[in-house]
């Protein structure tokens, strides 16, 4: 008996320590602690890269909104040839909101900018402005662009012998539709000699 006894006693000490083929027995829970940092470091990372996405996303965001803040949201310019503006030409203007994102019952401010070469005098330049849409004429009228220094005559800047005259046309403007604006001018082509660029800036209020 005290043999039996004995034997008994050392299989059951290597059945706890030993698994079957005589390597040393581990546990689920044990096996289950150890694979635990593994997954904390990923879920950690995963956490970082996330974080890191967001905010390169919200700069970006941030930085367009600027952008379109400081911007017009239409600028278009035509060339004037360096005889003149010729009456026949007339010039027209499509303002469309550059951003198809502005919504549709936005309202806007239409400059019109007037460059020529500071060394040329233009005394008074008459032009009609016409805008209409689908629907027909919606404006309708002539100015007389006094381009020189008299009293007053618009503000105008001169940077590098060119001077840029900006007139406001019309404010608080919807675009509607086919909306479109014409510029032609009144005086002989000789009158404008030295006339540059004329261009239209549209300005969301």
């Amino acid at each position: 008996n005290r043999g039996l006894n004995k034997g008994n006693s050392k299989g059951s000490s290597m059945d706890l320590n030993k698994d079957s083929r005589g390597n040393p027995a581990t546990s689920k829970a044990t096996r289950g602690a150890r694979g635990r940092p593994t997954q904390l470091n990923n879920c950690s990372a995963m956490r970082s890269v996330v974080s890191t996405i967001l905010t390169a996303a919200l700069a970006i965001s941030c930085l367009t909104a600027c952008d379109r803040q400081g911007a017009p949201s239409y600028s278009h310019f035509e060339e004037i040839p360096s005889s003149g503006w010729d009456p026949l030409d007339v010039l027209t203007f499509y303002p469309t909101p550059a951003d198809s994102t502005e919504p549709l019952h936005s309202r806007y401010d239409l400059t019109m900018v007037l460059r020529y070469a500071a060394r040329h005098k233009i005394a008074a330049l008459p032009i009609a402005v016409t805008v209409e849409d689908n629907n027909g004429i919606l404006h309708a009228d002539t100015l007389i662009l006094r381009l020189s220094r008299a009293e007053g005559s618009p503000k105008a800047v001169t940077h590098y012998g060119v001077t840029e005259l900006r007139l406001p046309l019309y404010q608080d403007e919807r675009i509607t539709d086919g909306y479109a604006l014409t510029l032609e001018s009144f005086s002989p082509k000789s009158h404008s000699e030295g006339v540059m660029n004329v261009g239209i800036i549209m300005e969301r209020r």
